[in-house]
């Protein structure tokens, strides 16, 4: 997810900028320091010149992330009131980012309070970070069905049906005709490709780099990925799959999620070629 200096110039804060929804399965987490009231119903950690300073540290779940903030759900106790200067801290997957943000919003309900942050982050490097998040999250989320692709070779006893992301992705998947089961997938991300076959233990990794072994693939072309790149894209996956919207139907998101649990070691796939058409 590698973002080059001529996207991070494009990616500018704007107020609208579009939201990406996390979904319930996805593994990011939220520490969020607010201001802390004591029995007297003095606040402390208000200053605004020390984002974060004193307060107290609330864990929370983003419901929510864009270009330039976030919104988060956290525990009704929780408070904090518009322009309060303080500190996110985002953790995936042994992953974690410190952000400064300003609450741009705070509701509280009955089971929880939501809080919006406006991320005012001025480090080149952090800001990358955060971005390639946001690209993770829109490229799982934004899946739709898309029509009928004309450009698969037919598969004796098999109907396909595809799925298109925004952000660079797309997700084919072949079911049993008669049955209507899940048969196999194959998801596209950027220069990648996996593939899981229902049987199998493991997901089979693939590049876009001319290697060794080359399978011959239509649009684009792939061959089988190094061994260094193979724990990097399973973890991209794991990450998408855990973020899909409903559009994408129930039983093949349990199939996919089965193999983003899979702890079976990949293996190359067979040397003898074949065409497969996306």
């Amino acid at each position: 997810m590698d973002l080059k200096r001529a996207a991070l110039a494009r990616l500018r804060d704007k107020r609208k900028a579009k939201r990406y929804p996390v979904g319930p399965g996805f593994p990011l987490r939220a520490t969020i320091t607010l201001p802390d009231i004591d029995t007297t119903g003095k606040r402390s950690g208000d200053d605004p010149k020390k984002p974060g300073a004193g307060g107290r540290d609330w864990s929370g779940v983003p419901v929510n992330v864009s270009e330039s903030g976030m919104s988060i759900q956290l525990p009704p106790a929780a408070i904090s009131a518009r322009d309060h200067q303080t500190l996110i801290t985002l953790a995936l997957d042994g992953h974690q980012i410190q952000l400064p943000a300003k609450v741009a919003h705070f509701r509280v309900q009955a089971a929880s309070a939501f809080c919006g942050l406006q991320l005012e982050v001025k480090d080149a490097a952090q800001r990358k970070a955060y971005l390639q998040l946001v690209n993770i999250v829109a490229m799982g989320s934004t899946f739709a069905a898309g029509k009928k692709p004309t450009n698969l070779k037919p598969r004796p006893g098999r109907v396909v049906e595809q799925y298109m992301s925004e952000h660079s992705a797309m997700l084919t998947a072949w079911r049993d005709s008669t049955t209507g089961k899940v048969d196999s997938f194959e998801m596209v991300m950027n220069s990648h490709c996996v593939r899981g076959i229902v049987g199998r233990p493991s997901l089979e990794i693939f590049s876009s780099k001319k290697e060794s072994d080359k399978m011959a693939w239509s649009m684009p072309s792939f061959g089988s990925s190094a061994g260094v790149e193979n724990p990097e894209v399973r973890q991209l996956y794991r990450w998408v799959v855990f973020n899909l919207p409903k559009a994408v139907p129930s039983d093949l998101r349990d199939v996919l999620r089965f193999f983003a649990a899979s702890r079976g070691d990949w293996k190359p796939p067979p040397a003898k070629k074949e065409t497969l058409k996306i």
